[in-house]
């Protein structure tokens, strides 16, 4: 346990260093015993980090040579020869100018923006290859070129996923986090879900949250930096004023990590959001809705066609779960209720049946009080009994997600779309006032931000701002990014029940 000396003697302050030195030294701070593991600077020139970069270099070095090599980008005699090894060695370079070697980029890139970049810079490359063999005579075969330019990008990422692995695997992001209420459990939750290390949190409110130890006050933070080996800051709400955590923040100088800043009205941003900064003032630009005809029937369509194609492609596991469902439990094999959809409408949804039938009569919900807290209370006692109904094959489809398929028949009948908020029941649906209302003016979808952020695992209220914001800041590559993001939760059964 670390204990500042209460008896140590400090200088007079300087003209222009009275808040920090006042706020920032005098704290007096008590640690709780932590287990503090060896330094692990990445972008070091030594240790594991500077071994995986290195690793990393190789292979997309390597990945270049085959690329260029197998597809006969170049021939002619030793120019050929020399122009494929040029660039292969020389590959390291435009990813390293693109940012491909700094570990954020690869850690917290979503795989959409990472492959994008990888692309252009595969695009460069190419370039780079036409301009060395035009110098070295060598003669160039524009199709395999192109070739090794779909293949590279490819390669590339696969790389920086393994290191992503051997990254979190050999150290943890170590973060510490400073303030405090559901913001801060909100951070909390989303760095242990990312497989960080998180080591505290600092407000001046002293009780603990989520398991996680309180370090001491907001004051304490330039000598918690100093003794936990901190790899990254998050500044969320605080109960102190913002000016004063602003001149604790100042006074810790010598951080060489990451600051996180959760900027107020986090809630309203969306992923398109950018900064720009005019004299010396940061702002926060967010465009605004751009939902025209023409973008809502590209979207239809490729509903249409990509539920189409799906269940082409799916039929033989359509008829397996129907076979096993008859097997286990009979009929019916398809379940339906009453959802809300575009403009309030009310539709059948479809799903495979996964719970036995109900002994008792169905609850009367006409008695409830229709609050967000009581209907998300009487939900989540629905979702537990349902747990305890769920069927053999049923408990597999559910932890799966196989069970939601069926929407795919939704979707070519106009009800649904394959990426848009979860349609919700009549009562979940009432409850709704204000901007909440604003989801009604798009298909519920099969999959959204609620389902490829936790699911079971996010309140009612998150819910609802994660349908907000989906439906406030949708885009074609927005509905991109939430497909792939599908994958990877359905794969990891992420707040499955």
């Amino acid at each position: 346990m670390a204990v500042a000396d209460p008896d140590r003697r400090e200088r007079p302050p300087r003209s222009g260093e009275r808040s920090s030195r006042s706020v920032g030294q005098r704290a007096r701070l008590r640690l709780a015993p932590l287990v503090v593991e060896p330094r692990w600077r990445g972008s070091g020139a030594g240790g594991q980090g500077a071994l995986i970069l290195g690793v990393l270099c190789a292979w997309d070095a390597l990945v270049a040579a085959l690329a260029l090599g197998l597809g006969g980008a170049f021939t002619g005699a030793g120019a050929g020869l020399i122009t494929w090894l040029a660039v292969a060695l020389a590959v390291p370079l435009p990813l390293s100018v693109a940012g491909a070697y700094r570990p954020s980029s690869w850690l917290r890139e979503h795989p959409i923006e990472m492959m994008g970049g990888l692309a252009v810079t595969a695009a460069v490359v190419a370039w780079i290859a036409v301009l060395l063999a035009q110098l070295t005579g060598a003669r160039v075969h524009l199709g395999a070129l192109s070739g090794a330019w779909l293949a590279l990008p490819l390669g590339w990422y696969l790389g920086r996923r393994t290191a992503t692995v051997a990254w979190r695997r050999r150290r943890p992001e170590r973060i510490l986090v400073v303030g405090g209420g559901e913001v801060a459990d909100r951070v909390l939750a989303l760095a242990r879900r990312t497989g960080a290390c998180v080591l505290g949190r600092l407000d001046d409110a002293r009780t603990g949250a989520q398991g996680v130890p309180v370090l001491g006050g907001i004051e304490a933070l330039p000598r918690a930096l100093d003794e936990l080996d901190v790899d990254r800051l998050v500044i969320a709400f605080s109960t102190r004023r913002d000016y004063d955590t602003l001149e604790v923040l100042r006074s810790c100088t010598e951080f060489r990590g990451t600051v996180d800043i959760v900027p107020r009205f986090f809630d309203y941003l969306g992923p398109t959001a950018t900064m720009y900064s005019t004299d010396g003032m940061p702002f926060l630009s967010i465009p605004g809705r751009r939902v025209t005809r023409g973008r809502a029937l590209v979207k239809r369509a490729i509903d249409l066609i990509g539920a189409g194609l799906l269940l082409i492609a799916l039929s033989p596991v359509l008829l397996l779960i129907t076979l096993a469902i008859f097997a286990d439990s009979g009929r019916p094999i398809i379940f339906r209720q009453r959802r809300v959809g575009l403009h309030g409408r009310r539709f059948m949804i479809f799903k495979f049946r996964t719970l036995a039938p109900a002994e008792g009569p169905a609850p009367d919900v006409g008695a409830l009080e229709l609050t967000p807290e009581s209907i998300a209370l009487h939900v989540e006692q629905a979702k537990q009994e349902a747990v305890s109904r769920a069927t053999r094959v049923g408990g597999l489809l559910r932890r799966t997600s196989l069970d939601e398929l069926p929407q795919l028949l939704n979707v070519l009948l106009g009800h649904m779309s394959l990426v848009g908020p979860r349609p919700l029941s009549p009562l979940e649906d009432a409850t709704l006032e204000g901007w909440e209302l604003l989801r009604r003016e798009v298909r519920p979808g099969i999959t959204g931000l609620w389902q490829v952020s936790g699911r079971s695992e996010v309140s009612w209220s998150e819910r609802v701002n994660l349908d907000y914001r989906q439906v406030r800041h949708w885009s074609l590559y927005s509905d991109m990014k939430v497909l792939s993001d599908t994958i990877g939760a359905v794969i990891r059964q992420r707040g499955a029940e």
